[in-house]
């Protein structure tokens, strides 16, 4: 087990690391978890029960494949997964880092909203390390922004987990709980939360390191992900909906804000400082973002050099 990673985030020429704050999540107000010890959010029965079944629990919904190679929207059916993401490709990639604006969108009851980082082994996916923030009443039993890292090494077929309920992700810190709420919220026109996440694979154990806020939380082990043993061929950043009940047409269910990207600061939600990290761990802007939005009269995006606007209402007389 590795304790943290041998390059260390001050080496990096162009990536600066927030200092760490214990009021990021709310957890804090009520106790910390003393040294050589991580917290783990419990996991209850009436958690399990919520999902489809024990097996499908804290597993991600397997979706159509979005093409990283094609800048059009899609025009075909998702299997109830829309995204607005930025994508990264034409080089091998070794970590990611992005600042996430913080809300808490409205979400049916069976959907999710999700804001995120993919590392993204190959087109066909068989190999992901995600780590991002998330609404999803069905897992966490609630309507909370939480905290939430994934992974999958076969296409999420079978493979992978949320957080830390199946064996995966080794976690490392006892500051920052996964599954756990940040708090508070942006707000419309009022004060704005983000945080700053970055992915950083170790050159010598070869492990995914995650940092958020500052603090290593903790890696994805070599053995885990052996696609993206030789880096990644893809770095995705943005929002993704999931709709349940997506046969029937649209959802009301949110993404970011809830506000289209043209709004602009303090309205719409945001990514900022987007960089990929190269083999030898030095983080770079992007040279050749392309966005992919597949509704986007439900939830769109608009892009700069580093950073991004996304989301959108969902469904309304554009989008029904």
């Amino acid at each position: 087990m590795q304790i943290e990673p041998s390059l260390k985030a001050s080496n990096k020429t162009t990536h600066e690391v927030d200092s760490p704050t214990k009021t990021l999540q709310g957890w804090h107000a009520k106790g910390k978890c003393p040294e050589g010890t991580v917290p783990i959010r419990r996991v209850r029965k009436v958690d399990i029960l919520r999902g489809a079944s024990v097996e499908s629990f804290g597993k991600k919904h397997p979706s159509f494949h979005i093409s990283r190679e094609n800048e059009e929207p899609a025009d075909t059916v998702s299997n109830g997964h829309e995204h607005s993401v930025v994508v990264q490709s034409g080089d091998r990639y070794y970590g990611a880092n992005a600042d996430i604006n913080l809300w808490s969108p409205r979400v049916r009851p069976n959907d999710f909203s999700l804001s995120q980082i993919w590392i993204i082994s190959d087109e066909s996916i068989q190999n992901t390390a995600e780590v991002g923030i998330m609404v999803y009443p069905k897992l966490y039993g609630d309507y909370e922004s939480r905290l939430f890292v994934y992974w999958t090494a076969d296409d999420y077929k079978s493979t992978g987990c949320y957080n830390l309920i199946c064996s995966g992700f080794v976690q490392v810190s006892n500051s920052i709980a996964l599954g756990t709420a940040f708090s508070p919220p942006s707000t419309y026109e009022g004060v704005q939360y983000s945080i700053t996440i970055f992915i950083i694979k170790d050159p010598k154990s070869g492990h995914w390191w995650l940092s958020v806020g500052g603090y290593w939380v903790g890696y994805w082990p070599d053995s885990l992900l052996p696609d993206l043993r030789n880096g990644a061929l893809y770095v995705e950043w943005g929002g993704e909906v999931y709709n349940d009940d997506y046969q029937q047409g649209s959802t009301t269910t949110e993404m970011g804000s809830g506000h289209f990207a043209e709004e602009g600061a303090m309205k719409a939600a945001f990514f900022d400082n987007l960089q990929t990290a190269d083999v030898n761990g030095k983080f770079q802007y992007p040279t050749s973002l392309r966005a992919i939005v597949e509704k986007p009269k439900c939830y769109n995006l608009v892009a700069g050099d580093k950073y991004f606007y996304y989301g959108g209402p969902g469904k309304s007389a554009e989008c029904p």
